[in-house]
């Protein structure tokens, strides 16, 4: 990509803009695997309008941008951070990044109240789930290599506990704890054993319960993982640690 964009120089005056965009954005947190697989794929030409619908650190649009500059790149991403990095970005390239904060049940109004329906795009991405940016982040909450408050919420909520609460869990945006707090050992084995495929769904749920019923709260990460590794062993895991 960086040969890539030291060609471009010689082009037009917005390649230059794009020559920065590898390093204007300093030390982007996540870079993707597959960007060289994704540019070539898409093959972006001049006037062509594309969607990013994970956009994260912006590692893909950037990539494409750098490939050919004269494309516009619509933004979604339900992180307040990521938006950011997308707003410096549309800075940079005089508005052909259009950063939009949103859910993707959002995003065909989103998008076309922007001006871009689905049917007037060139081509989409989705590299979909939590990156390394959001895994990393010692206050997100997301992984176990560090202690943080038990949050796990792709926004960035200045609330740990929202106030507006329908069967032991907030009806909006509720955090991990929350959940774990809140719901019962049947729904809490189904979370566990749908989207996490967990093997001791049952047994984890149960724990779970019984915890925060006679201790409290469970509210950090270690508390959370401490927790499941003393109800599954390494070897029922067939690993040293919980993962």
């Amino acid at each position: 990509l960086q040969v890539l964009a030291h060609r471009m120089l010689v082009r037009s005056p917005l390649a230059r803009i794009s020559t920065g965009l590898l390093e204007s954005v300093a030390n982007p947190p996540h870079v993707p695997v597959l960007v060289n697989e994704v540019v070539k794929y898409l093959g972006p030409r001049r006037g062509q309008r594309f969607v990013d619908f994970t956009f994260g650190a912006g590692g893909h649009t950037r990539a494409l941008l750098s490939a050919c500059p004269e494309i516009t790149v619509f933004c979604l991403d339900r992180d307040p951070l990521a938006v950011r990095y997308a707003q410096e970005l549309s800075a940079l390239t005089s508005g052909r990044v259009v950063p939009i904060q949103g859910r993707f049940s959002q995003a065909l109004g989103l998008l076309s109240r922007m001006g871009c329906p689905l049917g007037t795009v060139d081509g989409v991405m989705m590299d979909v789930g939590p990156s390394s940016m959001q895994m990393d982040s010692p206050t997100r909450g997301f992984g176990i290599s560090r202690n943080a408050p038990l949050d796990m919420r792709m926004t960035t909520s200045s609330t740990f506990e929202s106030e507006k609460v329908e069967g032991g869990v907030p009806v909006e945006d509720p955090s991990a704890a929350d959940v774990l707090n809140g719901l019962s050992v049947s729904h809490l084995a189904r979370i566990f054993r749908v989207y996490g495929e967990e093997r001791f769904a049952r047994r984890i749920a149960n724990a779970v319960v019984e915890y925060r019923g006679t201790l409290g709260p469970i509210r950090t990460t270690t508390q959370l993982a401490d927790l499941v590794a003393s109800v599954v062993t390494p070897l029922e895991h067939r690993s040293l640690s919980l993962s």
